[in-house]
């Protein structure tokens, strides 16, 4: 029987995906969600042209919109009122609001992804599992455990207490 490849802290590949998600969890959220939206764009569009039947858009017509209708006058062709009552009824109008849903899914996940990315947390070996981007080149982080650097003021460690700005000595 073919096994699971496994990472150094164990659990395979499904295990290291679980941590990541535990890490990055709004990330995680945002692919998760733009990739739903992307390949079942109904879960948002149904609950949609459902709400246009309560506007009054229905699947046979402008039952109870005929009143709007009635105050616009001539429905031009391609207006909001006409991309409505097609969407409504499964026309051009639902084709574009398809598209329109599946086309934010894609920007989500992208988002998601590409925030991932540039955290710096998307790797297991960066040391970095606070959310909070790449680590400071300038020091370490307070992780509040109490070690001789964090007790250090930053300048320091850096090194530059003794100078003021233009770079002379101050003692």
């Amino acid at each position: 029987m073919p096994t699971m490849p496994h990472d150094e802290e164990g659990g395979g590949d499904f295990e290291r995906l679980r941590r990541w998600i535990k890490r990055n969890p709004i990330q995680a959220a945002g692919i998760i969600a733009g990739t739903t939206v992307f390949a079942a764009p109904a879960v948002v569009t149904a609950p949609a042209v459902g709400a246009l039947g309560v506007l009054g858009f229905g699947s046979g017509g402008i039952v109870g919109a005929a009143g709007v209708q009635a105050m616009i006058g001539n429905v031009a062709a391609g207006s909001w009122f006409a991309s409505l009552t097609s969407t409504a009824m499964g026309g051009y109008g639902l084709a574009g609001l398809t598209t329109a849903v599946q086309s934010a899914g894609v920007y989500t996940s992208a988002a998601g992804l590409i925030t991932a990315i540039l955290n710096g947390n998307g790797r297991e070996d960066d040391k970095n599992t606070d959310g909070a981007g790449p680590t400071s080149p300038k020091g370490p982080k307070d992780d509040g455990d109490g070690s001789e650097a964090e007790e250090t003021p930053r300048a320091s460690q850096d090194g530059h207490c003794d100078k003021d700005f233009d770079g002379e000595s101050t003692l």
